[in-house]
């Protein structure tokens, strides 16, 4: 058999061609060998139990990754899915919103914002409503028939007016009847601020609030506009200063004289409706 050329050369520059020379290497070669250390079985089991601890142990991490990577692809549809939540009812409230902005002659929306660092960094705290509004231009719409939110501005105390801020605090309130359960509302003095048509547009709606979901509200005002609806589902409590003592003057027998007047009107409109056809 010819050897090949290349293993030929390796062999004449590795191995001599004295056969003294080369028992003699074969001598050295085979003490070095003697003189290895020697290992004992109690070692030898030892470096394969390592052996074997270190398979099982990058079965153990490839088993976690891809559990990691199926908790991953878990975490982001259930991402997805309350986001899309947080999404329709941000939408249930901006249609509810704006619908009613409509029916006083202005123009609202409520958008939901996202001011997460990015867009990995999933974290409801960073989610936030922002109320945008336009006094005095009801029917202000985009191509896609929603308020056009270009002309609109946030709702803030520096750019909009108290009256403005009430009017817009009191509708979002509104919008929010559906969506949150409780068993009462209280509103503290709302109308601070509004013009008579609009506190009389407000108390309207919120008269339909409360009827349409069966709420009820505690309205407290220092003063409300002359001829109010009322029908027989409201009760009226007056809350008079003064002292203790009952004293019959010109203001008590007015006061008196009104509460006597709002029953009548109280009574009247239960009257035409039981007999309304």
């Amino acid at each position: 058999m010819q050897i090949p050329d290349d293993l030929s050369e390796q062999l004449n520059a590795y191995c001599s061609n004295d056969l003294s020379k080369v028992k003699g290497e074969l001598a050295v070669r085979e003490q070095k060998l003697a003189n290895k250390p020697k290992h004992s079985q109690a070692q030898i089991d030892s470096v394969q139990a390592v052996g074997k601890k270190r398979e099982e142990t990058e079965k153990t991490v490839r088993r976690i990754e891809s559990e990691l990577e199926s908790l991953k692809l878990a975490s982001t549809k259930d991402r997805e899915k309350i986001d899309d939540s947080i999404e329709a009812l941000a939408k249930s409230v901006d249609e509810k919103f704006s619908r009613m902005m409509d029916e006083m002659g202005n123009s609202g929306a409520v958008e939901l914002q996202r001011t997460a660092p990015s867009s990995e960094d999933f974290d409801i705290k960073h989610y936030g409503l922002r109320i945008l509004v336009k006094f005095g231009s009801a029917g202000v719409r985009s191509n896609k028939g929603r308020p056009s939110n270009v002309d609109m501005q946030q709702l803030s105390a520096s750019v909009h007016s108290g009256g403005e801020k009430s009017v817009s605090t009191a509708i979002y309130m509104m919008a929010l009847q559906e969506l949150t359960q409780v068993p009462f509302r209280c509103v503290d003095e709302i109308n601070q601020g509004m013009d008579e048509a609009n506190e009389r547009k407000v108390w309207k709606l919120l008269l339909e609030t409360a009827a349409n979901y069966s709420a009820q509200y505690f309205y407290l005002a220092p003063k409300f506009p002359h001829q109010l609806d009322f029908d027989g589902n409201m009760r009226v409590h007056f809350c008079l200063s003064g002292t203790l003592k009952k004293r019959q003057t010109q203001s008590h027998t007015t006061t008196e004289s009104y509460v006597r007047r709002a029953r009548r009107v109280v009574e009247k409109a239960k009257k035409n409706k039981r007999e309304a056809p």
